[in-house]
């Protein structure tokens, strides 16, 4: 900002000063015809004053964030300060069951209580009703007349580049500490042994052990979230997985889009395909039923 920091400030003292003693003015007067200009006055100096002080709240933030180069965690400290946000990490107490848990116990307290939740849920399944979806697949393979047989192929070092290119812009990173801008910013460099290690991976069937340790982060569910129970886990894995993920992903989805091995009425996570879709040939199937005179339902489950 062009206009002098200390000027500004010395602005503020002054007419917050000036501010002040006509308060008292105003409120010692009761001549109406003494008290209605000093209320004018008083207004248009404490309009002014507030006008200041804002310029100089912006002034002192602006000097911060370009002291720390405008870092993504510079700004939201300052959102925070600014809204007076009293849930930040630092301030936060974790409790198990309403007892404090000190700070050096608090990551092996979430890797107990998601583990021991994961476990629940797992229990909670009926093995009556657990079906291998494999199963179903190779059902459906064995009754089609194709004769086509899948196997993963090796990628070129050009495919591996558009993939890293395609990543979103992200300074987070898993327990590597590789995020996906630092890849791009070094994709000349890396792309040659993130291609090595997936080809190898894809030539032996082993997925890297080091790319299947994630790093848990404790999402809180809600504001003011204390209790350990408040919070679900987000896993995050190392951003040169994702390389090997979405090779798999795209000749597996691809070689099921050409052999018609999905099923007609999945919508999610396929090309060209969105709960729009879906919508359209829902509508599609009532205006059909409806000129053929039939009833219409929709069952939609919770």
């Amino acid at each position: 900002m062009s206009t002098n920091p200390l000027q500004i400030l010395s602005k503020v003292t002054k007419t917050r000063s000036q501010r002040n003693q006509l308060k008292k003015k105003l409120k010692a007067a009761a001549d109406p015809t003494i008290r209605t200009p000093l209320e004018l006055a008083y207004k248009k100096l404490r309009n002014a004053t507030t006008s200041l002080y804002r310029k100089e709240k912006i002034r002192s933030a602006e000097s911060t964030l370009q002291k720390e180069d405008f870092s993504p965690k510079s700004v939201w400290r300052l959102v925070n300060q600014t809204i007076g946000n009293k849930n930040s990490e630092s301030d936060r107490n974790i409790k198990k069951d309403g007892v404090d848990i000190p700070p050096e116990a608090a990551a092996e307290a979430f890797n107990d209580f998601f583990s021991q939740k994961a476990e629940l849920l797992q229990a909670k399944i009926d093995k009556a009703y657990a079906e291998d979806p494999l199963d179903k697949l190779k059902s459906e393979s064995d009754n089609r007349e194709s004769s086509a047989k899948f196997s993963f192929k090796t990628v070129s070092i050009s495919q591996v580049k558009r993939i890293i290119r395609k990543l979103k812009n992200k300074n987070s990173s898993g327990a590597d500490g590789v995020s996906s801008n630092l890849m791009k910013a070094s994709i000349d460099v890396i792309a040659g042994p993130i291609q090595h290690i997936i080809n190898t991976a894809i030539t032996t069937n082993k997925y890297p052990e080091q790319w299947k340790i994630a790093k848990v982060v404790p999402i809180p569910k809600h504001p003011g979230a204390k209790e350990l129970s408040d919070f679900r886990p987000i896993s995050v894995l190392p951003i040169p997985s994702k390389a090997l993920e979405i090779c798999l992903l795209t000749q597996l989805t691809g070689f099921f889009e050409t052999h018609g091995l999905f099923n007609c009425n999945q919508f999610a996570f396929r090309k060209h395909r969105s709960t729009v879709t879906v919508i359209f040939k829902m509508c599609a199937g009532f205006m059909k039923t409806k000129d053929s005179h039939k009833l219409t339902g929709c069952a939609v489950p919770e």
